[in-house]
């Protein structure tokens, strides 16, 4: 049989969640994107895409740093260390966190960026429209007072 068996969603949830490389990719990608869209807020489309590749690569680090301490680096001899770090940085799933994480921000940006472009419009329109009744209203004013002599 192909299909995964009831007990394959509780050991894979399970075992992400025990290890810090996990979870930690994850919490490193919304802090990374909060601090994203609070520097660049509603700019362009293009500013999302350069901020994307700060995100993924903040991604790709924290996963590399959980996935050491996951591995208790810190306490294995040096021969031990650098074949752990050569294995890490090539991890196929360091990788995959970072372009995950540059294509969410890619596209969780296009739509804050098009979203960004109605507000400024709906802002722009709601502006001339309340212009346009201050000047009728001075206008409306001066006859009156005009009228009263």
């Amino acid at each position: 049989m192909l299909t995964p068996s009831s007990e394959f969603l509780p050991v894979l949830t399970q075992y992400f969640t025990s290890q810090l490389s996990g979870w930690a990719p994850i919490v490193a990608f919304f802090v990374g994107m909060v601090v994203l869209i609070q520097i660049i807020n509603r700019a362009r489309w293009w500013a999302y895409i350069l901020g994307g590749l700060f995100v993924a690569v903040f991604v790709y680090l924290v996963y590399i740093g959980a996935e050491l301490s996951d591995a208790h680096y810190l306490s294995r001899n040096a021969e031990e260390q650098a074949l752990i770090l050569s294995r890490v940085w090539v991890n196929p799933f360091a990788v995959l966190a970072g372009v995950i994480a540059r294509e969410m921000s890619v596209w969780t940006g296009a739509w804050l960026a098009a979203r960004g472009r109605k507000l400024k419009a709906r802002n722009a329109e709601a502006q001339a429209d309340y212009e346009q009744q201050l000047a009728d209203a001075q206008n409306q004013a001066a006859n009156a007072y005009a009228q009263g002599y």
